[in-house]
């Protein structure tokens, strides 16, 4: 199986809770070849500081690309710790102008878009390049989504 280069992108807006724990399950994937495009939407919450100290974020001067229009970035990080880590700071524009900002930095050409919610299965992107190599007619996937927790 060819392995793809991906990067995933997820956007948060007040999602300190859970932003960690998404991050890490991004991390645990069995892929070589993906990055993390993580993409502050303007939160005015604590997430985006919770990101920098936990990753050890730094400012990186790289000029986002052009493929697609986003609000304004106001900066670009890589982690210190963690290669496949970039992190996004931009003004608020919603869901789709952050996904937006994220492919304007991602350095793949597959792009992956998640939730910052979502926990990612380990073999997902196997899965994926599997289909991809397969079938190149092929310029979407979509998944399933499961559901833990109790109902209220």
């Amino acid at each position: 199986m060819k392995e793809l280069n991906t990067a995933t992108t997820c956007e948060f807006n007040f999602e300190e809770k859970v932003i960690i724990d998404s991050v890490n399950s991004f991390l645990s994937l069995n892929y070589l070849h993906y990055e993390i495009v993580i993409v502050n939407d303007g939160s005015t919450d604590k997430t985006l500081e919770i990101l920098i100290n936990t990753f050890a974020f730094v400012p990186v001067d790289i000029e986002p690309n052009s493929v697609c229009e986003s609000k304004a970035i106001h900066g670009i990080y890589y982690s210190k710790q963690n290669p496949k880590l970039v992190l996004v700071d931009k003004e608020n524009g919603g869901k789709a102008d952050a996904q937006n900002a994220g492919t304007r930095v991602a350095r793949y050409p597959y792009i992956s878009i998640v939730d910052a919610d979502t926990l990612l299965d380990q073999e997902s992107f196997d899965e994926i390049s599997i289909r991809l190599s397969v079938e190149s007619d092929i310029v979407a996937i979509g998944g399933m989504a499961n559901l833990w927790g109790r109902r209220s």
